[in-house]
């Protein structure tokens, strides 16, 4: 036993060294696995901060709600900053339902294939599959024809000019300052269209020409209402189309020029004829009266106290005197009641054996009578023909002369007297109006 115990610590005793050198290289190996986990923890904190800074940086870039709604990117919502973040999600399903509801609609309110095919929309080719392609690049080939056809005749420069369509202020201005030329020509068309912008007519006005359409009908009948004028509109051509001129009438009225020159003259024929009619406009000015011979024949009528610029509006103003005093005048005069209460008027007596005469007397009121009503109903016709009055207010104009009003019989009495045209349909249309 003691032997043992002594080979035992003698082996204890050599295997010390080794021992130590395990556990140094242990710990060693542990501080290098420490070192390297501060480290990669190091490399890792200062990768998030440089993420969390650029992170930081776009937040701080980035546009604000108000700019997004502005440019149209994002929607601004009616109640932003009402509703709890909670009810955010809800709110977003039920503005999702109600743009599905409202695609489901418009859907449901488009019109058919062959509507469509009928306004142009769709090509209307009743062609097999197999030849759509062809079809289709004949059509094209059609069009470029035409297109070529409408090239070779379309206008001059020079006439293109003298129309207005082309600009020649540009084209005569230096190279160096075609763009400022062209910049102050775009203000003014600015301005022009700003001008007409603030003079163009109301929402209402419109849709009572007809150009809007009225708010009054339900969206839903919006597609109908729309197929149902269009309709409406086709009848109306059609019926203006079988009861529409020859083109021998159209001709002779020198409406159309007629097929006695081929299209590819017709530009040509035009420019012509303008050209003719430009000498002869021309020929007229150089051989009209001077302005002296006017005045002494009182075709013209000058006021040497006014502008020129001024000349009608003062002519107009001396009319609209003259008016006023005259129906003054009417409005004041006395009764036929009163003139022969008076003595002024003699009452037509009858005789009883002066028959002839009697007939006489008769036969002429009754011709008088007749072409006052005859006056008053062409004035009336020749009111609706200028757009003075409307159709309505024609027919109220000829019930008037129908009963005899005395506006309309005092007017045509003073026409009688002094033959100014104008007066009786002003007066016409202010009795109407």
């Amino acid at each position: 036993i003691l032997f043992t115990l002594c080979l035992r610590i003698e082996f204890y005793i050599d295997s010390m060294p080794l021992r130590s050198k395990k556990k140094a290289a242990k710990a060693k190996a542990a501080a290098a696995a420490e070192a390297k986990k501060k480290a990669n923890e190091k490399e890792i904190k200062t990768k998030n901060k440089s993420e969390q800074e650029t992170l930081q940086e776009k937040l701080e870039s980035r546009p604000t709600a108000k700019h997004l709604e502005s440019k149209g990117i994002a929607k601004a919502s009616e109640t932003s900053g009402k509703v709890s973040s909670n009810l955010v999600p809800v709110q977003k399903k039920l503005e999702k339902k109600l743009s599905a509801d409202h695609i489901d609609r418009k859907i449901r309110e488009r019109p058919e294939a062959e509507e469509l095919t009928k306004q142009g929309i769709l090509p209307t080719i009743d062609v097999a599959a197999s030849l759509q392609q062809t079809a289709q690049t004949l059509e094209r080939n059609i069009k470029k024809d035409a297109v070529k056809a409408g090239i070779e005749n379309r206008p001059d420069e020079k006439e293109l000019t003298s129309k207005g369509i082309q600009h020649a202020s540009v084209a005569k201005v230096a190279p160096a300052l075609q763009s400022v030329a062209k910049t102050l020509q775009h203000e003014l068309n600015k301005n022009q269209v700003s001008h007409l912008l603030e003079g163009r007519p109301e929402k209402s006005q419109l849709q009572n020409q007809g150009v809007l359409q009225n708010d009054k009908i339900a969206e839903k009948l919006q597609g109908t209402a729309k197929t149902l004028e269009m309709k409406m509109k086709k009848d109306q051509v059609g019926h203006l189309l079988e009861n529409r001129p020859k083109v021998e009438q159209l001709e002779k009225a020198n409406i159309h020029p007629g097929f006695t020159v081929s299209p590819n003259l017709q530009g040509r024929r035009k420019s012509l004829e303008r050209a003719l009619n430009q000498d002869a406009v021309k020929k007229g000015l150089d051989h009209r009266p001077p302005v002296a011979e006017l005045k002494k024949s009182g075709i013209m009528k000058s006021n040497q106290a006014v502008a020129p610029s001024l000349q009608a509006k003062s002519i107009e103003l001396e009319n609209r005197i003259k008016r006023n005093n005259l129906q003054r005048k009417l409005s004041a005069r006395s009764d036929p009641a009163e003139l022969l209460a008076q003595g002024i008027i003699k009452p037509v007596g009858r005789g009883e054996n002066d028959e002839d005469e009697d007939e006489e007397e008769m036969v002429a009121p009754s011709t008088s009578r007749r072409s006052r009503f005859a006056v008053a109903l062409k004035g009336a016709a020749q009111l609706e023909a200028l757009g003075w009055i409307s159709a309505e207010a024609k027919g109220k104009l000829k019930d008037l002369i129908l009963m005899e009003d005395k506006r309309v019989m005092a007017a045509v009495e003073v026409f009688e007297l002094d033959h100014e045209v104008e007066e009786l349909l002003d007066t016409f249309s202010r009795i109407v109006t």
